[in-house]
């Protein structure tokens, strides 16, 4: 496996956050000035013309309920073959302290181009800060427009509160 160490610094990574269903979020990098693909303004074929980078991750509410991370099972992936990851395929697995194997999947179709070495030997840092040094992988997105049905960070709020058993309005995200 080639793993490639960390590189770039967190500040590059300050873009749009985008979270689905399932607890999973991707931030674009900062230098990314690109059109909202939800007002469906992106001109076709973006992702051919554009290198778009972004980091993936765990949402706080889901390290928040998942217990304690015990492994990110980072180390399976290997980079050397460039492969593209579908929308919805697992990307690796999170063992955790309630016992059960949490399974993260791409948000958007992606190639992983650089992985957290952090959390080989700091699993915890997925958990306890898991949307700013607990990021994942960094992806090179494929496919621009899938953005559009994920979530922005106002409406991932107000789905956490509409969902019955996953937040109350006394709790900070």
């Amino acid at each position: 496996h080639r793993i490639r160490p960390n590189r770039r610094s967190n500040t590059f990574f300050r873009g749009q956050i985008y979270y689905t269903k399932n607890h999973e979020w991707i931030q674009l990098a900062s230098a990314c000035e690109l059109p909202d693909p939800k007002i469906n303004q992106s001109p076709q074929n973006l992702s051919e013309k554009v290198k778009i980078m972004a980091r993936i991750g765990v949402s706080d509410y889901r390290a928040l309920c998942a217990g304690d991370f015990y492994k990110v099972a980072l180390d399976q992936l290997d980079l050397e073959f460039q492969d593209v990851f579908i929308k919805g395929r697992e990307v690796c697995e999170i063992d955790t302290s309630t016992d059960l194997l949490e399974s993260f999947r791409m948000p958007v179709t992606a190639r992983i181009t650089n992985i957290n070495t952090d959390l080989l030997t700091q699993p915890l840092l997925a958990n306890r800060d898991p949307e700013n040094q607990g990021w994942l992988a960094e992806v090179e997105i494929m496919d621009y427009e899938q953005l559009s049905s994920l979530m922005s960070k106002g409406e991932y709020e107000d789905f956490l509160r509409r969902t019955p058993g996953c937040f109350t309005l006394s709790c900070e995200i």
